[in-house]
């Protein structure tokens, strides 16, 4: 009884501590040595991460053999992780060659500026949850076929929020600080293309600065080509309270099925509404094997017995339009 309880132990810890190492991963500039941080890594498993200020991510799930390393700015590496000799990771630099912004605003008239309120509601059975990897991509028309540059826009946001760590949908006010990335793509045949500026910036949610919406304002001049733009929100990962990002895996691993994984969920929770004429919402993930984009059918709290309609996130936005 003795040796079959001893047995048992070891066989738990054993399965325990196997899932519970950590894989310890560098990723730096092949030429300046220096870090990069927010490189996007696939675990090629449907999920993945982003390496943080220092160039590192944890990985704790021994299931995970290989990755693939990308960043905008660098030539992607796929890593065999039984083969890799040590944690460090190098990148080399890659030319990207982007559309400028020619016209300068400076040299126009203003002739008026469009300010387009948010959809904020609060009712939380038509929301979507953030993810670590998630995309949003909105649609900016052109209005009126003029000059115009996008200036601001606004994303909508609960200030009372289910978050799906906590329990089943529990409606409370929970503090966080989520780091997202900002992109400018193209509008091809009305759906997310390649980047169109050579335009990112990195920005903190932070749940305690926030009233319905959270604004992002675009230093540069955005000009919107007459088929539109798509403005592509990022969900990098939580930050700590010096801002700097928390290294973690994106799913949780059953010790007992540890084939199964199951999504961290992570805020801001986004209200969502019925598409309209003019507005065009997509996601997708980072890692997902196919990398088409979607749209918002169901609310991520569902009645599985009734038919929803189209969804999309209701964003504001302010609009300079220039002759």
């Amino acid at each position: 009884m003795k040796k079959q309880f001893l047995f048992t132990l070891f066989a738990v810890f054993n399965i325990f501590f196997s899932y519970s190492q950590n894989t310890k991963i560098v990723i730096l500039d092949s030429i300046s040595n220096l870090p990069i941080k927010y490189a996007n890594v696939n675990f090629l498993n449907g999920f993945g991460v982003f390496s943080n200020e220092n160039g590192s991510i944890m990985i704790s799930d021994l299931n995970v053999n290989s990755i693939e390393i990308s960043h905008v700015s660098y030539e992607s590496k796929k890593i065999d992780l039984k083969k890799i000799n040590n944690s460090i990771v190098l990148l080399n630099p890659k030319i990207i060659n982007l559309d400028e912004i020619v016209i300068k605003k400076e040299q126009l008239k203003l002739l008026k500026t469009i300010n387009s309120k948010p959809k904020v509601h609060s009712n939380y059975k038509e929301m979507y949850f953030s993810a670590i990897g998630l995309k949003l991509a909105f649609k900016i028309n052109s209005p009126d076929n003029k000059i115009n540059f996008l200036k601001s826009i606004e994303i909508p946001l609960f200030k009372k929020s289910n978050d799906a760590t906590k329990g089943p949908y529990l409606e409370k006010q929970y503090p966080y600080k989520t780091l997202i990335k900002v992109e400018i793509l193209e509008s091809v045949d009305d759906k997310p293309g390649e980047n169109l500026y050579d335009y990112n910036k990195y920005e903190i949610i932070n749940s305690e600065r926030l009233n319905d919406a959270f604004i992002s304002t675009f230093e540069k001049s955005i000009k919107i080509p007459e088929k539109g733009l798509f403005v592509v929100v990022t969900f990098i990962g939580k930050v700590d309270e010096n801002n700097l990002l928390i290294a973690e895996m994106p799913y949780d691993i059953n010790l007992k099925y540890p084939d199964k994984k199951f999504i961290k969920w992570i805020l801001p929770n986004i209200p969502i509404t019925a598409r309209e004429k003019n507005t065009k919402t997509f996601f997708r993930f980072d890692y997902e094997t196919e990398s088409n984009w979607k749209q918002f059918e169901k609310p991520i709290i569902y009645d599985k017995n009734k038919e929803y309609p189209i969804f999309d996130i209701g964003i504001g936005y302010k609009i300079d339009l220039m002759e």
